[in-house]
């Protein structure tokens, strides 16, 4: 008996037994949800870009994307805001070791948006 022959007989026996040939199956529920942080380093300090692969993370905005591009300026220290949806993120030690720090995540609702962004924008001493 050939392949379609079979898939015909298969396909049959369903409908005559009233079994679903094809049983939608929900659709798996979104499991990340995105965490937004703040790291702040240095003037000199060059940003890590292999901190966006460690963290899977990202630039908020292009404003934040052009900060992390910026390596010399009149601020002394400059603050990008990322998103990320690795729920091991940020990595604050491994952040610090490139001489960035993290000074704000909303991971534990401690922040919401809108006060991350003013803690971004604020003058930096």
């Amino acid at each position: 008996m050939n392949p379609k022959d079979v898939l015909t007989q298969v396909v049959n026996r369903c409908i005559a037994e009233g079994s679903p040939i094809y049983e939608e199956q929900p659709m798996p529920k979104h499991t990340h949800s995105i965490t937004s942080f703040i790291v702040e380093g240095g003037r000199t300090a060059e940003f890590p870009l292999d901190m966006l692969r460690y963290d899977s993370a990202w630039p908020r905005d292009s404003s934040d994307a052009a900060t992390m591009a910026r390596t010399e300026g009149s601020a002394p220290r400059r603050r990008v805001m990322l998103n990320t949806v690795s729920p091991h993120a940020p990595t604050i030690g491994r952040w610090e070791s490139f001489g960035w720090k993290v000074i704000a995540a909303d991971r534990y609702g401690h922040y919401r948006e809108d006060e991350l962004l003013e803690i971004r924008n604020q003058e930096m001493m």
